[in-house]
């Protein structure tokens, strides 16, 4: 609720503001209208997926894979790289980078200044720093429309979504194999 506020605001403050009302509803209806269908849908099928969650498993990881190469795809396509430079690119994956770690290290912080146990830290982490492309392009196209620089806008969350598939899934890997280590 708080980012479509911001985002609202800041559109505002160069005159491309739309109607805010309709827009809350537009992102509500984006998100929790697939929350609520797979809640409701999860007590029908939850035993045929538990039985495929490899396969279920592979075409999520699929889909996420497509999600990325179809937004570097349209960067390419829409010549991002070309129009503002490479220097932008490197810049904005320093910051990109820059800010998952601070945001790592504070939510690290938070839960050690919480003293919470190891399993409430770990699902502290990773509730903490998702964002994925699947949320942020319908939502980037919902807000801004269909603008020119719309890869541009992206740029951030292109650079956000594979790093911290990549990071969490070494940290996931690392603390699998001390839980395993300690219980042995």
């Amino acid at each position: 609720m708080i980012t479509p506020a911001l985002v609202n605001l800041l559109m505002q403050s160069t005159g491309a503001a739309q109607p805010f009302t309709p827009l809350l509803f537009k992102i509500a209806l984006l998100t929790l209208a697939p929350f609520a269908a797979g809640m409701i849908l999860r007590n029908y099928v939850h035993h045929w997926v538990d039985a495929r969650k490899a396969w279920v498993n592979r075409l999520s990881n699929a889909v996420i894979l497509f999600i990325v190469y179809a937004a570097f795809c349209e960067s390419v396509e829409a010549q991002i790289w070309d129009r503002y430079g490479w220097a932008l690119t490197l810049q904005t994956f320093a910051l990109v980078a820059g800010l998952f770690a601070v945001m790592s290290g504070l939510i690290f912080a938070a839960c050690a200044g919480l003293r919470l146990n190891r399993e409430d830290r770990i699902a502290a982490y990773f509730c903490s720093v998702k964002k994925t492309l699947a949320m942020g392009v319908p939502l980037a196209l919902l807000i801004f429309g269909d603008r020119g620089d719309l890869p541009l806008i992206l740029l951030p969350i292109m650079f956000f979504h594979p790093l911290q598939l990549l990071v969490n899934g070494l940290l996931a890997n690392r603390w699998a194999q001390a839980q395993r280590r300690e219980s042995d």
